[in-house]
């Protein structure tokens, strides 16, 4: 996403992701994402790619390419962000049928070729394996912080966004268990510009993940 100088607006939002992600050879997975945001209307659209390898059931590691096109405030066009990512999970052992699931992920962040710098995301998930219904309806909760590392300006490693969630994931046809969706209230805190004083936008999102 863009930095909160660009379109920090607070507010309400709805997101909606759909995600592809299949393994092709043993521990090999490829990964293909779009998410679209709107507010008023279209606030930014990401395509993401990702190729992972899972080492064993509780670490992976991904790399691949985030293209963001976002609408900055006060404006009704698009500017365009290359965004190279890497993503290192860590996975609990499940416990009394809880498992926490820790994700790394480092952006480098460059919008229309200008001074690009690196964005850091620390995620925390509680999930459970414990479902009800035929829809296997199952709860979770993360927090996920977001620092911006800026060389040239004089704090350089800053915590500028926090989304902490709360939501739960089903399958919305029983008889097809590779087909997951996820229904979520995120609130997204963004740090106004001047540093001072934090701005709230209460996110509703759906995400669709089809597994082969």
């Amino acid at each position: 996403m863009a930095s909160v100088s660009a379109y920090a607006r607070g507010g309400s939002e709805v997101w909606l992701t759909q995600t592809l992600k299949g393994t092709f050879w043993d521990g090999v997975t490829v990964q293909v994402e779009e998410e679209m945001m709107f507010d008023h209307g279209l606030l930014e659209e990401d395509t993401l790619f990702l190729v992972g390898y899972q080492f064993c059931p509780w670490v992976s590691l991904a790399a691949g390419h985030r293209l963001a096109r976002a609408r900055p405030a006060l404006s009704d066009h698009l500017r365009t962000e290359q965004r190279p990512t890497v993503d290192l999970t860590l996975k609990s052992p499940e416990l009394l049928t809880l498992q926490l699931v820790f994700r790394s992920r480092f952006e480098w962040r460059d919008w229309d070729h200008r001074s690009g710098y690196m964005r850091y995301r620390e995620r925390l998930r509680l999930k459970t394996s414990w479902a009800v219904t035929d829809f296997q309806l199952s709860p979770y909760v993360s927090c996920e912080l977001l620092f911006e590392d800026k060389p040239h300006q004089a704090s350089r490693k800053d915590l500028d966004q926090v989304r902490t969630d709360i939501g739960f994931s089903f399958h919305p046809i029983p008889s097809l268990k590779d087909l997951t969706c996820n229904l979520y209230y995120r609130q997204k805190q963004d740090k106004a510009a001047t540093h001072h004083e934090w701005r709230a936008t209460h996110v509703w999102g759906l995400h669709l993940l089809y597994s082969f």
